[in-house]
């Protein structure tokens, strides 16, 4: 006969940050805050080779505790059961852990000096920091604005009377159409197809092609967000000449 009761305590987030609530039934000392657990798959537990900690972060109601435990930011999404020994009894918790797309890219922005219309070269290190693959697409684009012609613009707004039912937005809208908005930057990477696995690290060479002089106005500076993949924004900084 097992001993060996269905999971009470159901763990679910990214890698670094899974939480859960013990409720007053899981049969846990009351003073305890922490608890050591291991894996019951022998190949999740050869895969990742970590001890895994329980911890008590924080008492909600009586006898319902908020628990925490936390495993390598590599680990892939999915659902992992682990053994807890408490009172002599086996329970099992579920870590259901979930993707996190996350990456650190080196240099940290992209300042460039260019002419309206010109081609400027990056080159980018990307490390896969995150738990999922990232895939790269071959070519995007991001809109430019101009910092100061957005102050102007609210500072104008905010100044200026309405005019008939125009409203504060629009006119902010119109605004910034006029004097902040660049143009759009068209970016195309070295590369067709470039997935970067956990834990990699990756160089990445791409080709930023810049507004033509109808949109991008000499001796200002615009900034824009580069999508690098899905879920990371790399700031680009572009002073024109």
């Amino acid at each position: 006969m097992s001993n060996t009761i269905e999971p009470l305590l159901r763990f679910s987030g990214p890698p670094r940050h899974l939480s859960a609530l013990m409720a007053p039934d899981f049969p846990a000392d009351r003073e305890a805050v922490r608890w050591e657990a291991r894996l019951v798959s022998d190949e999740a537990a050869a895969a990742l080779d970590v001890p895994i900690t329980i911890e008590c972060v924080k008492h909600l109601h009586p006898g319902v505790r908020k628990v925490a435990t936390r495993l390598p930011p590599s680990t892939p999404p999915g659902r992992y059961v682990v053994a807890i020994d408490v009172e002599g009894t086996t329970r099992e918790a579920v870590l259901e852990v979930q993707p996190r797309a996350r990456s650190q890219i080196f240099p940290k922005r992209v300042r460039l000096t260019v002419c309206p219309g010109e081609t400027a070269e990056v080159d980018l290190e990307i490390c896969n920091v995150g738990n999922v693959t990232l895939a790269i697409p071959q070519m995007t684009a991001f809109v430019i604005a101009n910092s100061e012609a957005l102050c102007r613009a609210i500072q104008t707004t905010v100044m200026t009377h309405r005019k008939g039912e125009e409203r504060p937005l629009d006119r902010l809208a119109n605004e910034m159409m006029d004097n902040g908005y660049g143009g759009t930057v068209h970016v195309r990477t070295h590369c067709k197809e470039l997935a970067i696995a956990p834990g990699e690290v990756t160089a990445l060479s791409a080709s930023l092609r810049m507004p033509n002089a109808d949109d991008m106005l000499t001796e200002r500076t615009y900034w824009g967000l580069w999508n690098v993949h899905s879920g990371k924004s790399h700031r680009v900084i572009l002073d024109v000449v």
